[in-house]
This record gives structure tokens, sequence and C-alpha cells, in this order.
């Protein structure tokens, strides 16, 4: 498609600007799979700081979009990304105790544009609203969230960054040539039609910055009041063709070497499961892939289909060399998604290869893990499948995060597998809140860290598999942990303590930030040194009950022996 852009916002009478507009029409290819966004927001003038909302709101709509799965319709991607959006307002109000009164927190209103394959996707919450210009007729294509009170006055009752999004509408709307669509604010919205026609012979205002100008001055004439906030977007042709939406697609698997997906060729099965496949593939440029998809008897699970989804949304997001980067962009005819290929083992295979570890190589391993779940967690994102399956030591000794399959993106709605009720991950490594139904937070992630650092250490779990057993909170108040230390290996007191508080029940008692965690497994805490060495039936409950089984068969075979 041709399109022609042109946008301004100014403050008006007022001293301060509180709307914001962002839009993105570049020709590189992922406007092409993806389209071109527009987005505008406004935000209200009770608050103090719906400026930045209506700010954020527009520039993650438009940096975000692109991020979001190839594999979701453009309907899925921006329903997703607004409630992830929605849901980091209303956490920044929280943040502040804003949500108390939010008449003074992060709430602005919102509409936004893709336009994709002769088709314009509308999404609008609030009373920013959006125009259709063809043939001199000038359609409205939102409505407005406003309750009127009995003195016949207006007040905003939905927008971004309240409890609730449900109220998000969302249309399409087929284009033609010459079309022209407008995104406006509320200060505009009453004199808009008097602006188009008086200068609709004018044939350069579709894409002339000075028109705009002028627009603006003579919006102030006729008594503006507001912020005013204006895209004008012009469809100057029409693509040759149009693309379906990928709802529904097919999972390509089994796949065989030699096979072809959209120009992609298998060389190998790397990895099997119950849930996904991944193969190895290259492009017609020899370059190395993963290519992952569903399993058979995932391929009609919507859940499943949704994770996929959020697994390659978050990988995109994520930016660190401590975990595993997604292609883009791709054009897919069937629902896998691209992964960068690196070669490598896996640290179950090196643990099996390595029987006898040495502490600063598991310090390394465990320093390199945190780095990613850090970056991870920047990224307003939880792994929560940290095993040592899923960790990778390449070739050139780097340590990456591999399968977010499991992954759950804050705010995002329809968090997969969680959403189902079933606990995400490997059971040996999760967090003791996830089998009780506690919501999940960066600190599950710490524990996973942490019982993979114990079982480099010891070949053990903390718990054992007692924690997948207790469901209730009584039933995880009789856990004990066990220690870490053994005869066999020379490991410090303060790492087994540095290991405890991490590994604890409740997540509130554990260490909170990763960082500290890192810091005290290779710098001794204080109050852990001068700690003695614990007993034997703490370090090993196993051996003291064998000792002292042995010690009471030998007093029972001499009581034997010495009975008259």
């Amino acid at each position: 498609m041709n399109i022609s852009f042109v946008s301004t916002s100014i403050a008006g009478i007022k001293s301060t600007n509180q709307d914001a507009c962002a839009a993105y029409i570049d020709t590189e290819a992922h406007t092409k799979t993806k389209g071109f966004a527009f987005a505008i927001a406004d935000g209200i003038s009770s608050s103090s700081v719906s400026g930045a909302a209506s700010h954020y709101a527009t520039q993650q709509f438009i940096k975000e979009y692109y991020l979001t799965p190839d594999i979701w319709s453009t309907e899925k991607s921006c329903r997703q990304l607004l409630s992830l959006i929605n849901n980091n307002l209303y956490t920044n109000s929280k943040s502040r105790d804003l949500h108390l009164n939010l008449d003074k927190g992060y709430v602005c209103t919102f509409t936004g544009a893709v336009i994709k394959d002769n088709i314009c996707h509308l999404f609008d919450i609030g009373d920013s609203q959006a125009y259709l210009l063809r043939n001199k007729q000038l359609t409205l294509l939102t409505e407005d969230d406003e309750v009127a009170t009995e003195a016949g006055q207006y007040y905003l009752s939905a927008g971004l960054g309240m409890p609730d999004i449900k109220p998000l509408r969302y249309s399409t709307h087929q284009l033609e040539s010459d079309d022209v669509l407008l995104l406006l604010t509320d200060g505009l919205s009453d004199i808009i039609e008097t602006l188009i026609i008086n200068d609709y012979d004018n044939a350069v205002f579709f894409n002339d910055d000075h028109t705009l100008s002028q627009w603006m001055d003579k919006a102030l004439q006729f008594g503006a009041t507001d912020n005013l906030t204006l895209q004008v977007i012009r469809i100057d042709g029409l693509s040759e063709r149009t693309q379906h939406e990928p709802e529904k697609l097919l999972t390509p698997a089994p796949l065989n070497e030699g096979e072809k997906v959209d120009g992609l060729q298998v060389i190998r099965s790397l990895y099997q499961s119950p849930r996904s496949h991944v193969y190895l593939v290259k492009d017609k440029a020899e370059s190395l892939f993963a290519l992952k998809c569903l399993s058979l008897e995932c391929a009609d699970d919507p859940v499943a289909f949704e994770q996929l989804g959020m697994e390659q949304w978050a990988l995109r997001r994520i930016t660190s060399r401590h975990v595993v980067r997604a292609h883009l962009p791709t054009t897919p005819s069937k629902a896998y998604i691209l992964i960068e290929y690196i070669e490598g083992q896996t640290l179950a295979q090196w643990l099996m290869d390595n029987p006898e570890r040495q502490i600063e190589m598991i310090r390394y391993v465990t320093e390199e893990m945190g780095k990613g779940l850090q970056a991870i967690h920047r990224s307003s994102l939880l792994h929560q499948d940290i095993r040592p399956a899923n960790v990778l030591l390449t070739n050139d000794g780097n340590i990456k995060l591999i399968d977010l399959g499991s992954v759950h993106i804050f705010g995002a709605a329809g968090i997969g597998y969680q959403s189902q009720g079933a606990i995400p991950g490997t059971a040996i490594y999760a967090a003791p809140e996830y089998f009780i139904g506690d919501f999940p937070r960066p600190v599950s992630d710490l524990y996973s860290l942490a019982a993979v650092c114990y079982q480099m250490l010891s070949d053990r779990h903390p718990y054992g598999t007692d924690v997948a057993k207790a469901r209730t909170i009584s039933a995880q108040n009789r856990l004990s942990y066990r220690s870490v230390l053994d005869s066999q290996r020379d490991i410090p007191l303060w790492i087994d303590d540095t290991l405890r508080c991490a590994l604890k029940v409740s997540p509130d008692n554990r260490y909170q930030e990763i960082s500290e965690f890192l810091y005290d497994l290779r710098h001794p805490n204080v109050k852990y040194t001068e700690r003695r060495r614990p007993p034997l039936l703490q370090r090993n409950p196993v051996v003291f009950w064998q000792l002292i089984s042995g010690v009471l068969f030998a007093i029972i075979i001499i009581q034997y022996y010495l009975a008259p």
C-alpha cells in the first residue's frame, strides 16, 4: 500500500499538552507483513500525570505492535498489547497510591489504527475519535465512552489505565484508494467537520504540515479550549492482493529431513516432546534457525497455540546475550516460530558429563543464568521453567536461557497454561507458591534458579519431591529444607545458608532481588559465616537415619548374644 501521512499536536490555550500521537509507516519488511500503525491518546485534565500516560500508550503501541507474534491476527496482537499497556499504566497508578482516585492517575483515552492489506483495523477506548473521509463524506468510526450526570455534564467512563479494559472496541473498515483516515482528540471533535468542508478543495491538506498548522489556528479561532491533536492518513494506493489473517494456522509437525516450509529446509529434528517439536532448518542464504511448532497432540489446543505466540512475543521483547532470540520478521503459512540456532550443550547434559564440578564454575553458570533472568524480568516477563534442560552452554562459553514455552507476560490477557490451573514448567524446580494457586512473581524464578544451583552442588533437590505434594499452606509449613552440605563435597557453610534463604517456602522470606542472591553466593554474608555447621540430621537425613538404624541393629544383636 502507498500511504501519505501528516500529524500535529499542540497545547492550544492550555499551559501543557497532555495529548500524544505516534506512527510507523516505514517501508521495511515488517511493515509489509504487519501493516502501518498509528495511535493517538488524550490525558484527562484532572490528572497531572495523564500526559505521561498518553505518551507511554502511543509509543508502546507503535513499538510493541511490530514485536507481536506472526501467528496471531491483528486483532489478537493489538488486544493483548493494549491489555499489557493498560496493566502497566494501572500498576504505575498503584505504585503511587493513585489507583484509589484514578482521576489523578495514569489514565488516558486511546485510538489506534493498523492499516494492513487494504483494511483498517481500529481500536478505541475513551473519547478520542477516528473519521473516514470518502468522496467529501465524513463518517465517524468510533464511539465515545461518556456518562451523563443529572446536571447534564459528561465524564469519561473508560480509558487506558483503569482496572478493566473490556470497553475496548474493535472494528474493521475496507479502504479504497484516495480515502482519508483522521484520528483526533476531543479538542477537535466539535469542529473537525467545519475544517474539512471549508478546506476540502485544498488538495494539499492531506499531506501538508503547513495546512495542518493553519487548521490548528482556525480551531483556536472557533473557540477550542483543549489540547489539539490530529493525524491525517491518505490512502494513495491499495495492495495488489489481500493476505489472510493468520487466525487458525495448522501445525507443520511432523517434518522430515529435506522437507520445506515457507522456503525453510529441514535439516534434522532437534527435540520432540508431547507439547512441541523443534527442528534445525536453513533458509535460502544457508542461515540456520530452530523452527519450533506444536506437536500434533496440541495442534487443536487453543491454549497451546496462544502460548506459542506468547513465547515468540516474549523472545522478541528481550534484548540480552543470555537469552535466545526470536527471528524477525516472517510470514508463516503454518503455526511455528523461528528462533536463533546456537551450537552447544544443555546444562543437563553438562551435569552428566561432569560429575566432579568446581564451585567457581557453578557460580559462573548461576550468575549468567541470573543475568538472563534479570533481562527477562525487566521486560515484565517470568520464565517459569528454569531447569538444566532449558539452559544452554554455548561453544563459545556463553550461557543462554532457552525455551520460554511457559512464559508469563504481566498484564497480557490469557496467560496460557497458567490460566488453565496447571503448574507451569517442571514440578521439581517450580516454586512452592505455584502448588497452592498463589500468583507468580520474580522471586518464583529466583527459587528455580537457586534450585538448579543446589542441584549442581549436590545432585539432589532441596525438598526432594515433597514440594509438589504440598498443595496446602499447612502442608507447606511442614516442609523441611535439606542442607546442601555432605561429607563428599567441600562446600562452605555460608553457601548453604545463601541457598537456604533463596529456597524459602514463603516467597516473602526469600531474597527479593536476584542480585542479592548472586552477591551472597560469591561474598560470605557475615550473618551466615558465624553459624556453626548444621547437624547431620539436617545435612543428610537419610544418612542420619541409616546410622541410627545401624546402631539400633547392633544393640539388638549384642543383646541377643549376651542374653542368658
